[in-house]
Formats: C-alpha cells, structure tokens, sequence
C-alpha cells in the first residue's frame, strides 16, 4: 500500500499520466507481494520432513496442496480486496471499473499464486532462493500480467474485456489443474536427491 501511494506522489497529480500507467503499476507490484510471500510457503513442512510423511499417501498430498494452496490464495486475496478502494483511489482510476478490479484481482491471484508453487517447490532446499524463484517465474507470470493490464487499460476506454477475462480464466483453469501434480513430482524428485 505504501508503494502504490508513492508512485503519484513522484509522479505529481498528472492525472492523465497516472491513469495511463495505473494498471501496470499495480499488477507489478502485487505480482512481488506474491512473490516475496511465497518464500514462507512450503517451508515448515519442508523443514519439519511433513513433505516425505506427505508423499506416502500421494492422493492425500495433492488434496493437501489444493487446500494448502487456495488457504494462501484467500490470504491475499482478503487482504487486497479490502485495500482496493484505496488503491483505485491512489492510482486515480475510474471508480466505475471498482467490480472488475476486484474480479481481476480474483482472477489473477491463484493464478500467480499456483504457478509460484512450482518454482517455490523446485527452490525449496535452497536457503534464500527468492531470487532464483523470481528468476523461473517471470517467463510464466508475463502473459497473467499481460491479459491482466489490458483488462484495465480496455475498461477504463470502456471497451470489452471478454478477451482477456477468457484468457485469465484459462490460465486460472490451466494452472490449479496441473499445478499440485507437478508440485508433488518435484519433491518426490527432491526427496529421492536429498
């Protein structure tokens, strides 16, 4: 929150200039609050060894990683949900597209937060590995954020979304439904390495 009050502060009140690059400025920086929360996720159970008792009963681990993850997801999700009035009203956007952010914003979190889990898995046993994480998911993260900036920039010209909405929900679909398997993989892959 902090951050997104400082960009029209040192921007100046150019309305214009600040409502043209709004959507970006505000995807990015939810894309490192996701970031840098996922380096607590996984982190006890890796630590504790729950992961291998985990991997014994492997149905059980993926219903386990569903519900690990959408737990994480609604952490964010409440938190960011409750400051958007103050972010549109910072990034002076149009308090008219207020119900799409929110849509966007529930669109495009368990998105992120899905395909962080495969790198925060692939860097768990790495210590300070948040960097490399960044490093594997911005390849998968540009096309969120890109659908995701265009569904702002073409509402806030009162143009469709249909486009990008479809493909955020793709993505969304694409990424809860191979996310946990291959997250599950990984650590078997991890366990019998380590």
């Amino acid at each position: 929150m902090l951050a997104v009050s400082l960009f029209p502060i040192s921007l100046g009140v150019d309305v214009v200039q600040m409502g043209q690059i709004a959507a970006p400025i505000f995807w990015i920086l939810l894309l490192f609050l996701v970031i840098l929360s996922l380096e607590a996720l996984f982190e006890e159970e890796w630590q504790t060894g729950l992961v291998e008792q985990y991997l014994l009963t492997p149905d059980f681990f993926i219903t386990l990683l569903y519900i690990q993850l959408i737990l994480f997801c609604l952490r964010i999700l409440i938190v960011t949900t409750l400051m958007m009035p103050f972010l549109i009203f910072a990034l002076y956007l149009p308090a008219s597209i207020w119900g799409l952010m929110i849509l966007n914003v529930w669109l495009v979190i368990p998105t992120l937060v899905f395909l962080g889990a495969i790198g925060r898995a692939l860097t768990i046993a790495l210590p300070q590995s948040i960097f490399l994480v960044m490093l594997i998911l911005f390849p998968l993260y540009i096309p969120v954020l890109i659908f995701a900036s265009s569904t702002v920039t073409l509402a806030t010209h009162h143009l469709s979304v249909k486009g990008p909405f479809a493909w955020l929900g793709l993505l969304l679909l694409l990424s809860m439904s191979f996310s946990p398997w291959v997250i599950r993989k990984i650590f078997q892959w991890s366990v019998v390495l380590l």
